[in-house]
């Protein structure tokens, strides 16, 4: 298994910073650089009227930056430890 660190809320400001062990089964792979995901996001021309539906959220690299463009994001993970960890990090952001 693979480490993998994870950023929370934002990549640039290191909130929570917490190590996550990779599930090879779930053919897991972390987006961990800010200028990558930016570059993702601003590739998807959004606007506030956008609906993303992000599956395998991960640990919040896209659906933070998709949050602050988009209308509504629905993040998807399938991975339980993630999915607490983006509850307890992106709480703000849920609804």
């Amino acid at each position: 298994m693979q480490d993998c660190i994870l950023y929370g809320l934002s990549l640039s400001t290191h909130h929570s910073v917490t190590t996550h062990k990779t599930a090879k089964s779930l053919g897991q792979n972390f987006l961990i650089q800010e200028q990558v995901a930016r570059k993702i996001v601003a590739s998807c021309n959004l606007s506030c009227t956008d609906t993303v539906i992000e599956i395998g959220a991960g640990c919040g690299a896209l659906t933070s930056l998709l949050s602050e463009i988009a209308g509504n994001v629905i993040a998807i993970e399938f991975d339980k430890k993630l999915t607490g960890f983006l509850r307890d990090q992106l709480p703000p952001l849920l609804r």
